[in-house]
């Protein structure tokens, strides 16, 4: 049994695929968009820019540095 689904789109930000040193990227899970950038600090500005400009501010951004989302 599942609980109710999730309201607000989460927005994964992570190493792009070339590895952190790299490139950072993001991801929605919501509608899929996703962008690349030369440092973190650049992609979860993209991701918040993201989140308000489709999303009216409701998502979550969240940081992992688990690899290429």
């Amino acid at each position: 049994m599942t609980g109710p689904a999730d309201p607000h789109p989460h927005i994964i930000v992570a190493p792009g695929p070339e590895g952190a040193a790299v490139s950072w990227q993001y991801r929605c899970e919501e509608c899929g968009a996703q962008e690349l950038a030369a440092a973190r600090e650049h992609a979860q500005e993209l991701a918040e820019r993201h989140n308000v400009d489709a999303h009216g501010g409701s998502g979550e951004v969240s940081l992992t540095p688990l690899g290429a989302v």
